[in-house]
């Protein structure tokens, strides 16, 4: 791929675990292909880079894994003319079934539920609140948007029958059989302040393959080196809160404080406005006292 800094940048899970780790120098995307993904990728924010890489992942291994027809099913395809000679086509993805492991899905969502990106694709308010909720939220069809350039319909390893899963050992006597993806990934916990909503303690896992052994840990794997340029916000929101004691004392102070003032400055104004001569208004009352009585 002559694009390859581009590709490091938007596929890191990916590029670490099949071309660094697994010196796979071969993939399944073109250079149009990925062209075409890029915009999901890039349309993939939030605030923990853990969460954003995890999700990107999620396409990384759609568009390029060299063995995804092991985990994936092509339901519908639509051939578009060549945009530089009439006489070719070439064949796109309109529909394809995406077959993923429940403990991988449910990582996904684990290590992303915390940041925005999760919470506008899954909010909790609408009823999603899983990682296979998460998945199907982002393989709905959207055009230029957060979403997939094709649709995508993600399935559970769980809801596939026995006899169509491919075993974990690789001795399978369907051959064809559908090896639902699983993997490592990466956790926020720890990482990304309270921005990340991981459980911090792992998670027993199990693969989607038959034959699985379910693992006291989850497959989760070492984070990422923390961007330094949310580094501070990340300590900042993992301080604890204030004791605020101290500050409601004050408060209790200061409103009895201004109660007085206030009560002295009402004070002040009644007796002021009291009549500016009150001997004479006592000497006419003693004379209409007298009066009266002498009428009397």
């Amino acid at each position: 791929m002559a694009n390859q800094a581009a590709f490091q940048l938007d596929c890191p899970l990916f590029y670490k675990d099949q071309i660094l780790d697994q010196q796979k120098d071969y993939l399944c995307c073109t250079e149009d292909q990925y062209r075409t993904m890029q915009t999901q990728y890039r349309m993939i924010g939030g605030l923990c880079d853990v969460s954003k890489q995890v999700l990107q992942n999620v396409w990384c291994n759609y568009a390029c894994h060299p063995s995804q027809t092991l985990f994936m099913d092509v339901n519908q395809v639509h051939w578009y003319p060549s945009s530089t000679n009439a006489s070719q086509s070439f064949p796109a993805i309109e529909e394809a079934t995406y077959y993923v492991g429940d403990d991988y899905a449910r990582d996904i969502y684990e290590s992303s539920k915390g940041d925005l990106i999760a919470k506008v694709l899954c909010s909790p308010q609408a009823g999603c609140n899983s990682g296979l909720g998460l998945l199907k939220k982002m393989g709905e069809y959207q055009f230029n948007g957060i979403g997939s350039p094709n649709q995508v319909n993600f399935v559970a390893a769980s809801s596939m029958a026995k006899e169509d899963k491919c075993s974990c050992d690789g001795n399978s006597p369907n051959a064809s059989c559908i090896l639902p993806l699983d993997g490592t990934l990466p956790t926020c916990a720890g990482v990304c302040g309270s921005v990340c909503a991981a459980s911090p303690t792992p998670l027993a896992y199990t693969p989607g393959c038959n034959h699985a052994k379910t693992s006291g840990t989850t497959n989760w794997s070492a984070a990422p080196p923390m961007d330094s340029t949310w580094e501070s916000l990340y300590e900042y929101m993992d301080e604890p809160l204030t004791d605020s004691s101290a500050i409601n004392i004050a408060n209790v102070v200061g409103c009895l404080v201004l109660w007085a003032l206030v009560c002295g400055a009402l004070v002040y104004v009644y007796r002021n406005i009291q009549p500016s001569n009150p001997v004479e208004t006592q000497n006419t009352s003693l004379m209409e006292s007298l009066v009266s009585r002498a009428m009397a």
